[in-house]
């Protein structure tokens, strides 16, 4: 199931919806797009369901590092698990747009500094 942009209907690369989730333009119209929360809750718990599976499963090693592998793999597994489930389940949602980067010379405002100073 490809994730659609909710302005123009354009199907969103897997990819695209992956690495960027909190942030990405549509291909097609340019709206600044993210996944929606929801999508990346569950994506989130099905990781790290799928870790503490192969976590328990691996276990069993007596291996001089047998504690360590166990780890290993359950990280290994939410890394997999997490992006598949993302890209099945994820919707997409116009983005708050994104801040303006500050421009390097620009001298810091007043806000910015803290108080205590007479």
């Amino acid at each position: 199931m490809a994730a659609r942009c909710p302005q123009c209907t354009a199907k969103v690369p897997a990819s695209l919806l992956v690495s960027r989730s909190y942030g990405m333009d549509c291909p097609s119209c340019h709206a600044y797009l993210e996944a929606t929360n929801g999508g990346r809750y569950v994506a989130a718990i099905a990781g790290f369901a799928a870790a503490v599976v192969v976590y328990r499963f691996a276990r069993v090693s007596t291996a001089l590092l047998g504690w360590a592998l166990p780890v290993v793999y359950a990280i290994i597994a939410f890394g997999i698990v997490s992006p598949l489930i993302l890209m099945l389940v994820a919707d997409l949602r116009l983005a708050p747009p994104a801040p303006e980067p500050l421009a390097h010379g620009a001298p810091p405002s007043a806000a910015s500094h803290g108080g205590g100073h007479h």
